[in-house]
């Protein structure tokens, strides 16, 4: 028994020990780390605080009195071994005034963030390029004002760097950007920016309303893991280089508000995750090509206000994920496919979904936090609208199947005949129609001739059977001229039709008699 007792002591010593060990290594239990702030960092925060306006006292937590702990301040991050503050996030926090250079001297900070305030014009202060772990750097929405510093060249750690959206940025050139060498993503929206150099980029890239002017680069073979490029709203001219192609995994490209010219480039083909283009607002030429149904993922699509002609491409019915599709103010004509009943995504309820996961499918807290990074395009769901083309015939009764289809605009085409009927399409307001040559609700009431009427009655069959005159036609033609290649090489090539008619008059009548007698043998 003594022994037994000896050894649950020891045991019991040993268990002690290690909670005891436990408690020493990673604070008082499972609670929070016994780790103040640094004094000195503590004091850089206080002199930071003394240079801003805080009227709606978001930095009431910052307070003066030693005890208190920096790292517990709103808005403040700290290492937990080492009690460095490693994070500045004063996001959204109505603030004015200036930057203190006091935060030099918290020489670990990771992330700062100090977005969406108000400096009054100020500049972006340059010796931000000192804070040599800065991974994170958000100044968007922040009123600075003046020259972008070249020293933001040197933060070669910086992973993702916000500069958009603020009164009056610009810079004289770009060479300093080429030197973040881990960067992944940039914002430079409504930045007064130089033509665009070569920026190591990995994810995303938005150059979106600037000043840029010029050709488009075709060098995007370099960025295989772009997923989305937004230069919409520039001066941008010349053709859509056909790099484009090498962009396997690009889901989003925005081009709109351009000058660029030519034809929508193949190459956009190899492109298969595409789920949102925009080309619209452009001057680009020719016809929507038949490739076009072959990018399966495409929810968007935008060729509004060009110069494309020809007709709609049946093969746009397989784009079975297609929401928003917007081809207005061109030159298009002939019918409307009848198999675009088959774009079911169209009438979804849950459309708009759809491409909001895809625009914040990016799984960083950078793109959550910074929608303009992500979308410049604010989508209106549902929407068809196909106006001020040269669309001819009539409307597809098919399209009154779309039940849930809530924007339809056909106005300004050649159209005319009967409104199918059906209760979205008489939903519909009346614009969405007009400049064509049609009736029945929301427009007037058909007049009711007997052979307009018997004629509207008959379309569908009357289209079924142009589409087999065309079918018979082709037939008869092929037959025709083989028949007449036949006749033509009998009539000029005299070995041939020796040996024609030496093939019918010789060998197949001594076989069939051959066999007429062999026959007649055995009865």
């Amino acid at each position: 028994m003594a022994a037994i007792s000896v050894s649950m002591t020891i045991h019991v010593t040993t268990i002690i020990m290690f909670f005891m060990f436990v408690e020493n290594v990673f604070g008082n239990g499972v609670g929070e780390s016994s780790i103040l702030c640094h004094e000195a960092e503590k004091q850089a925060l206080l002199s930071f605080k003394k240079d801003l306006v805080d009227d709606y006292n978001k930095l009431v937590s910052w307070n003066i009195s030693e005890e208190e702990d920096c790292c517990k301040w709103a808005g403040i991050s700290c290492n937990a071994h080492t009690g460095h503050v490693s994070e500045l996030s004063l996001r959204d926090g109505s603030l004015t005034g200036k930057i203190n250079p006091s935060l030099l001297n918290l020489t670990h900070l990771a992330n700062l963030d100090l977005s969406l305030n108000n400096f009054g014009g100020i500049q972006i202060p340059s010796f931000v390029d000192s804070f040599v772990s800065l991974r994170y750097l958000n100044l968007t929405y922040a009123e600075f004002k003046g020259m972008i510093p070249q020293q933001l060249g040197n933060l070669s750690s910086l992973l993702y760097l916000g500069l958009g959206h603020n009164l009056d940025l610009y810079v004289d050139n770009l060479h300093w950007v080429s030197s973040l060498s881990s960067l992944e993503s940039l914002d430079l929206s409504y930045v007064n920016l130089s033509p665009i150099p070569s920026i190591p980029i990995s994810d995303m890239l938005d150059l979106s309303n600037n000043y840029l002017s010029g050709n488009i680069p075709d060098c995007w073979k370099y960025w295989p893991k772009l997923i989305m490029i937004d230069l919409d709203n520039n001066n941008l001219n010349g053709i859509i280089p056909s790099s484009i192609g090498f962009l396997r995994n690009l889901h989003s490209l925005h081009l709109r508000n351009n000058s660029l010219v030519g034809k929508i480039p193949k190459a956009l083909k190899n492109c298969s995750a595409l789920i949102g283009l925009d080309l619209g607002l452009n001057k680009l030429v020719g016809t929507i090509p038949r490739w076009i149904g072959s990018l399966p993922s495409l929810g968007l699509l935008i060729l509004r206000s060009n110069n494309l002609t020809g007709l709609i491409p049946i093969e746009m019915c397989k784009l079975l994920k297609l929401q928003i599709l917007d081809a207005s103010n061109n030159n298009l004509m002939g019918r409307i496919p009848r198999c675009f009943k088959n774009l079911m995504s169209m009438t979804s309820k849950s459309a708009d979904q759809y491409l909001t996961s895809f625009y914040f499918s990016v799984d960083t807290q950078e793109a959550r936090e910074n929608v303009n990074l992500i979308s410049r395009v604010c989508f209106r769901p549902l929407k068809e609208p196909i106006v001020r083309n040269h669309l001819s015939g009539r409307i597809p009764t098919s399209l009154s199947s779309l039940s849930f289809l809530s924007h339809l605009n056909l106005s300004y085409n050649n159209l005319s005949g009967q409104i199918p009927i059906g209760t979205q399409l008489q939903s519909m307001d009346a614009s969405s129609f007009i400049g064509n040559k049609l009736c029945g609700p929301p427009l007037k009431k058909c007049i009711e001739d007997p052979i307009t009427t018997h004629s509207d009655a008959s379309n569908e069959d009357g289209e079924r059977e142009d589409d087999e005159y065309w079918f018979r036609l082709g037939i008869g033609m092929g037959f025709g001229v083989s028949f007449l290649g036949v006749i033509v090489l009998l009539v000029v090539c005299g070995f041939w039709r020796r040996d024609y008619f030496w093939f019918f008059e010789e060998y197949l009548w001594n076989k069939f008699m051959d066999h007429f007698i062999k026959i007649k043998y055995i009865f």
